[in-house]
C-alpha cells in the first residue's frame, strides 16, 4: 500500500473541492478540521447552501486557464471555488467571469477581494483581484481559494 500514500495537500485540495460542491456531505476529520484551506472551505459550503452549481470550463475563463489542474465551480451568482493542483503559480492578467453577478467577493481564507465588472465588449471580467490595480487572476501553487459575494 506504499503507492497509496497521499501528499498532505492531496487531502486539503480535494476536501476543498468537495466542500466547493453543491452535492455531498464533507467529511472532516480531526487532523485537517483546523487547516485554514479547510476552515474557509466550511465557511463558503456553508454560505453556499441551496445555491446552484456550475464548472466552468477554463477556457470561457482565459486561454492559458484550460488546463486539467485548474478548476473553477461556480455557485449560483454568489460564489466561486478556484482550485489550482499544479505545482506552479496560475497567473492571468485578463480573466472573464461570465457566471457571477457583477460586484465584489471576498475571499475567505486570504481575505482579499475580487471584483467583477462589465469590459468595454459587454462581457463580465475580474477587474480587481486584490488590489485596485490588478484584475485577472493569480493563484498560487496547489491552493484552492472560495470567494463570497459581499453584501450590499
Amino acid at each position: 500500500f506504499d503507492n497509496w500514500k497521499f501528499d498532505k495537500n492531496d487531502l486539503v485540495l480535494a476536501t476543498a473541492y468537495v466542500l466547493g460542491r453543491k452535492e455531498g456531505t464533507p467529511l472532516i476529520l480531526t487532523f485537517d478540521a483546523f487547516e485554514p484551506t479547510i476552515v474557509a472551505g466550511t465557511k463558503f459550503h456553508e454560505k453556499m447552501m441551496g445555491e446552484s452549481q456550475y464548472y466552468r470550463n477554463g477556457n470561457e475563463i482565459a486561454d492559458s486557464a484550460d488546463s486539467p489542474n485548474l478548476l473553477f465551480i461556480e455557485r449560483g451568482d454568489k460564489g466561486l471555488t478556484i482550485i489550482n493542483k499544479a505545482a506552479e503559480t496560475f497567473d492571468v492578467t485578463a480573466a472573464k467571469m461570465p457566471g457571477l453577478g457583477v460586484g465584489c467577493y471576498n475571499e475567505l481564507q486570504y481575505d482579499f477581494e475580487m471584483c467583477v465588472d462589465y469590459g468595454g465588449d459587454g462581457q463580465k471580467y475580474i477587474n480587481k483581484w486584490g488590489s485596485p490595480n490588478r484584475g485577472g487572476i493569480e493563484i498560487g501553487p496547489r491552493t484552492a481559494l472560495f470567494f463570497v459575494k459581499n453584501e450590499a
